[in-house]
Parts: C-alpha cells; sequence; structure tokens
C-alpha cells in the first residue's frame, strides 16, 4: 500500500482452506418378493460416498414380524423370511451408512412375505421359470463362477427355485418370483445348469443354460 508521499507498506495474511466433508448416499437395494422360508439377502452395497469411503453400516427393522439378521452390521445381512400364513406380510429394514468423516446417510428397503397357499391336489399347473442373465442359452466362459437370475411365476405361488449342474454342484436360489443364484462353480468343459421352479402342489418346471468353460 501507498500513500501520498509516496511511502509503502506491507502486510500478510494467511488463508486456510479447510476440506468440506460430504456425506455419503445410502441405498437400501431394490425392493423385495420372496416366500416364507426363503433365505432373504439384504444389499446395501451400492451405498458410495463422493469424497472418501464407507467405513460402517447398520441394519433395523423398522415395519413387520421381527426377523435375526446375520450381522447387522454387514453390508448384505441375511434373514429366514417367517410364515406369514395366508395374508403375507411387508417387512421394511433401515439402512444408515457413515463415512470416514463421521457424516451418515440413510435408506429403506421393504420386503414383501407372500401369502402361504396350502397345497392342493387340484393344482394341475406347472409355473414358468425364465433365465434373464445370462441372456444366451448357450455361451462361453472363462472364468472359474457366474452367477445366475432370472422369474418365476405360478397360478397360486411359486414355493422354491433349485438350481444344479451336470458337471457337479446344486443348491436353492435366492427368492422366487424374482430369483437369483449368486455362485456357480465351472468345470472346464460343458456345464449344463437347470433351473427348477417348484409349485405348493409340487408341478415344477425347468429351464437351462449350457456354459462351456474353456479353461
Amino acid at each position: 500500500m501507498t500513500d501520498a508521499g509516496g511511502l509503502q507498506d506491507t502486510d500478510t495474511v494467511i488463508v486456510v482452506v479447510e476440506h468440506a466433508n460430504q456425506a455419503p448416499l445410502a441405498d437400501a437395494g431394490s425392493d423385495q418378493e420372496v416366500n416364507a422360508g426363503d433365505e432373504v439377502t439384504l444389499d446395501g452395497t451400492l451405498s458410495t460416498d463422493p469424497d472418501g469411503e464407507i467405513v460402517t453400516y447398520h441394519w433395523s427393522q423398522t415395519e413387520g414380524t421381527p426377523v435375526t439378521l446375520s450381522d447387522a452390521t454387514a453390508d448384505t445381512p441375511t434373514f429366514i423370511a417367517p410364515n406369514e400364513g395366508e395374508d403375507g406380510a411387508t417387512l421394511t429394514f433401515a439402512l444408515t451408512v457413515t463415512d470416514d468423516g463421521d457424516m451418515s446417510a440413510k435408506d429403506a428397503v421393504q420386503v414383501r412375505i407372500a401369502p402361504v397357499v396350502t397345497k392342493t391336489e387340484d393344482d394341475v399347473t406347472a409355473p414358468s421359470v425364465n433365465i434373464e442373465s445370462p441372456s444366451s442359452e448357450w455361451f462361453i466362459a472363462w472364468q472359474s463362477s457366474i452367477s445366475m437370475s432370472g422369474k418365476a411365476s405360478d397360478d397360486t405361488a411359486v414355493t422354491s427355485v433349485t438350481w444344479e449342474n451336470n458337471k457337479g454342484g446344486s443348491g436353492v436360489a435366492t427368492g422366487t418370483t424374482e430369483w437369483r443364484i449368486p455362485y456357480i462353480r465351472l468345470k472346464v468343459g460343458f456345464n449344463v445348469i437347470t433351473v427348477t421352479a417348484t409349485d405348493a402342489a409340487g408341478n415344477a418346471t425347468s429351464a437351462s443354460t449350457v456354459v462351456a468353460r474353456i479353461r
């Protein structure tokens, strides 16, 4: 700064710019439709943090018949859907995520439990089952495992969706009307994976996908 007489003086100021932590974004996954007895997986893995990382997950049930989560602090806890009789029920779960700056966010998801249909000898209509992923009936895989998903329907209710690999391995899919198999181990050669939907009367329908594992 210079005055009218030409004399000058200086001064210094220090500006400290502090980082402003942004809140994370909680994502409790899509609403689900399941049957009594299904193992249900809650999925918070799509939760994100724009300027850091998520360090904790916490699930709590806010509505419906109480169930026991496998681990309320996991990103993907599981529970067994209770039998809600002929009326069915809706369970609601809240997810709270916290980032490394101690900021948190919440989201919720609903799990609809289908009514329990009493088995009847008059039911002769078999359910339908569709494999949506992978979408091809035959394809080549370079990896050692795959996941599969699809849909099933019935005039009453689909009670279970199971899978079997002709190269070894079998199990029960997660969900029924919208089912998912997260892990199927493949062996070298042609793996014929058959998915079967069954209703309360024991009627069943199958669909298959051939996976050629190269190595």
